[in-house]
Parts: C-alpha cells; sequence; structure tokens
C-alpha cells in the first residue's frame, strides 16, 4: 500500500554551554544544557496525509533520560512550534504520540520512539517517524450469504489492547477479491452477493496502510413454486424451481420417503395412493450439496383408475 503512515517530526536541539561561574569561595561549574525545538507541520483535516494523521489533535512528547522523563509536554493543532529548555546532554529518548483530543487524550492513533544523544553544539537534528497504532480492524461480516443478499460491512480499528483507534470518516476503504462474486461499496461497506463461490472482503486504512480481511462464501438462492401444495390422491401437480447466482439453473426433483409419491424431469408431481403430506426436494446440478423443498398434502378424494 503506497499510503503508509510516517508521521516526521523535526526536532532542532540548540545547545547552551553555560560555563563557569565565579562564586564567593572559588569557581562553581553550572552543568551544561540544551534546549530542544520541535516542529510540527499538521495536516489538513480534510484528506488523507502521510504525516500526523488527520484525526490527530495533540502530540505528547516526553523526553527520557536514565528511565525517568526530564520533560513532558503536549502540543495541540494548530501550534507547530515548542522549545524544550534546559534539557540534560546524554543518551535520551524522545516519544511521540498522537492523540485525538487537544490535551493529549483518548486512545493513541500513533506513536514512536527514538534513541538519540543531546552533546554540545550549535544545532543537533532529529527525526521522529511515527506509525500507526491500529493492530487490526473488527469486521461485522457474515461468513455466507445468499445470491442477491445484502448487507453493510462494518469495520472497526482497534489497537492491540483492543481499543478503537479513531480515524478520519472517509479513510477506510473496502474491496472485494472478486467482485463478480460478491461486490461492495467502498467507502461504505454496503455487500451485495451475486454469484455462486467464495471471495475475500478487506478493510483499509488509507492513512497507515493497515488492513484486515475476512472470508465470504456466496450460495444459491434457491425456492420452489408453490411452497406448499394440496393434491387429490393419484393425482399431479406441477412444482418450479427457481435458481439465482448461478447461470446453470438446472435441478434434478425428487421426492423424499418410501411411497410419498414421484415427480418427473420437469416437477409434475404424481400423488400416491395413500394420503398424507409429503416433501418435494430441488437440487441443484452445478452444486449439489444445495436444495430446496416444497410441501405437498395429498388429501383423499376424487381420484382416477382405468382399468383396459
Amino acid at each position: 500500500m503506497a499510503n503508509i503512515t510516517k508521521i516526521v517530526l523535526t526536532i532542532s536541539t540548540a545547545i547552551a554551554v553555560l560555563g563557569m561561574l565565579t562564586g564567593c569561595g572559588g569557581h562553581k561549574t553550572i552543568p551544561e544544557a540544551g534546549s530542544m525545538r520541535i516542529n510540527i507541520k499538521w495536516p489538513a483535516q480534510v484528506a488523507a496525509t502521510r504525516l500526523i494523521p488527520t484525526a490527530s489533535n495533540s502530540i505528547v512528547v516526553n523526553i527520557d533520560q536514565g528511565g525517568q522523563t526530564v520533560f513532558s509536554t503536549v502540543i495541540a493543532r494548530p501550534s507547530n512550534t515548542v522549545v524544550l529548555p534546559n534539557l540534560p546532554l546524554g543518551n535520551s529518548t524522545i516519544t511521540a504520540t498522537a492523540y485525538p483530543n487537544a490535551n493529549g487524550t483518548g486512545t493513541a492513533q500513533a506513536a514512536a520512539s527514538q534513541a538519540v544523544e543531546i552533546v554540545a553544539g550549535p544545532n543537533n537534528n532529529f527525526s521522529v517517524t511515527m506509525q500507526s497504532t491500529i493492530d487490526h480492524f473488527d469486521m461485522t461480516a457474515p461468513s455466507s450469504m445468499n445470491a442477491l443478499a445484502t448487507t453493510t460491512v462494518i469495520a472497526t480499528p482497534k489497537n492491540a489492547s483492543g481499543d478503537t483507534v479513531l480515524v478520519t470518516p472517509g479513510n477506510i476503504v473496502f474491496t472485494s477479491s472478486a467482485p463478480l462474486v460478491a461486490a461492495i461499496n467502498p467507502s461504505t461497506g454496503f455487500l451485495t452477493a451475486l454469484l455462486l463461490g467464495n471471495a475475500t472482503i478487506t478493510a483499509t486504512d488509507l492513512e497507515s496502510g493497515k488492513n484486515s480481511s475476512t472470508s465470504l462464501s456466496v450460495a444459491l438462492s434457491m425456492s420452489v413454486t408453490p411452497a406448499t401444495a394440496s393434491v387429490s390422491v393419484l393425482g399431479t401437480k406441477l412444482f418450479t424451481a427457481t435458481v439465482v447466482g448461478s447461470p446453470n439453473t438446472l435441478v434434478t426433483w425428487s421426492v423424499d420417503g418410501v411411497g410419498h409419491g414421484s415427480i418427473n424431469a420437469l416437477g409434475l408431481y404424481s400423488a400416491p395412493a395413500t394420503p398424507g403430506t409429503y416433501t418435494i426436494r430441488a437440487t441443484s446440478v452445478i452444486n449439489p450439496s444445495q436444495s430446496t423443498t416444497a410441501t405437498v398434502t395429498v388429501q383423499s378424494g376424487s381420484g382416477s383408475i382405468i382399468v383396459n
């Protein structure tokens, strides 16, 4: 995915050598210290970028040394410059975390840390490249659907702890690996099952490139008309089958059970001489694992017997 979230904070460190001060009883050395200037380029909130997530409204910056935080600040949109004064020299870790709220709260949307060494000198430049905290998407999507059935797929970005990560609406897009089998609207997630087969539905965050997928099996949609019918003993009844989801709409006809009548290849049912309620079955030729049924009630009444 071309749009990988890379949030770059340019950090310039100006080191001030405070030098030696003379006291009443001799000389006293003031430790060297530095100041760090952080410049942030906020992206427009109307479009996806490869910088800070557009849904972020603050960045929390921590400077750690020796396992302790020596400075921490919240930079709220639209402020783009902050100076961290009087930082001790030496090995440090810069941590930057983007949040949806202006006060640096909420579920983190992107984060990064960088080990640096603050040394004496006019300028030290460091770069911190953030990565999205999205670990996966929770997707509400069925594993199987009948042809012509519809649903809306919902993808919720989550971090590794299962917390929801706020993203800008419209930054999540949906795709189908087999759009002839299952078509999905890329922006709304509206899914329509079309043909017998399998498809993979994927949700992708355009800013981070993070994505998750789910498998979908599309089955035939089948029905028999009439779904229920009545016929006199030794009478006949014509049934028709409708198959959606395949160019091959052929079915084979059968009657469940023994002595419950018979049905020919055209769907014409011949009732037995024994009254009762029986099941007519139409089985798909293209997918014999799928079938549908109708119920026929054979009633006592007028019938005809021809004796030659």
